[in-house]
């Protein structure tokens, strides 16, 4: 008994890391091919997508000009953009059917963005922050 449990157990980390997945590679060798750095607005270029520990991570270079990064050294204002990127960042992974398969498999995902060749902001979604945010909804009516 205690054997087929440690195999169960074995299995399901085996199963648990989608980053191998057939599926996934195709996803991630699509995103490379689009010749990154790839200009996403005014500031923001993706510059590179991998997957790790069922994780798929968007790394971002801003090109901010002197004046954002005025503003942005602020740490009230970096707060404030921070949760503006969260707030919609969550709502793309939470509702997009893009993102269906990726929600249905349970796959993170993260966007990372650099600003100097430095971490600028972090974000990572996971499935439980989209039933946090149906729990609030239902709370609040």
């Amino acid at each position: 008994m205690r054997t087929l449990i440690f195999l169960l157990f074995l299995l399901s980390f085996a199963k648990a890391d989608m980053c191998h997945d057939e599926n996934m590679k195709i996803f991630l060798k699509t995103m490379k091919s689009q010749n990154l750095p790839l200009q996403i607005d005014n500031v923001t270029y993706l510059t590179d997508v991998e997957c790790k520990n069922n994780t798929i991570i968007y790394h971002y270079q801003l090109d901010f000009n002197r004046i954002d990064k005025r503003i942005t050294a602020n740490e009230q204002m970096k707060d404030l953009m921070k949760k503006g990127v969260r707030a919609n960042n969550r709502n793309i992974y939470c509702n997009s059917n893009l993102i269906a398969w990726h929600r249905e498999n349970n796959i993170a995902m993260q966007w990372i963005y650099m600003l100097d060749n430095k971490e600028f902001m972090s974000v990572k979604m996971t499935v439980n922050d989209c039933e946090k945010e149906e729990a609030k909804f239902y709370q609040s009516k």
